[in-house]
């Protein structure tokens, strides 16, 4: 069962000026009250880095699992340049596990 925690969202700042304008984002995903918003295309369209484990109170467990993504045009320009653009978003996404007994094993 997975329950969505929170969204964490971070501007990754560098020297390197790319079109789009990146900063534009967040007049789409944070409304006036500071209510942050998952992109509708988020697991579409942009770019999965990847999944963190983090261990339960017993070592044995996860007690959550972090997905993280980026949006794809960002990761581009990282690949040519080395640098993300300024104003590149990246949503971290926090779901809470449970471990427990099953027919398969734990």
């Amino acid at each position: 069962m997975r329950i969505l925690l929170a969204i964490v969202m971070l501007a990754v700042a560098s020297s390197v000026n790319a079109e789009p304008s990146y900063s534009d984002t967040y007049g789409t995903l944070v409304d006036t009250h500071g209510n942050i918003s998952l992109p509708g295309d988020l697991q579409r369209r942009w770019e999965f880095l990847g999944t963190w484990s983090i261990a339960g109170k017993e070592l044995s467990t996860v007690a959550a699992l972090h997905n993280v993504y980026i949006q794809p045009d960002a990761v581009t320009q990282y690949r040519k340049t080395g640098q993300f653009p300024d104003g590149t978003v990246i949503v971290k996404e926090l779901i809470k596990t449970a471990t427990s007994a099953m027919t398969t094993g734990t």
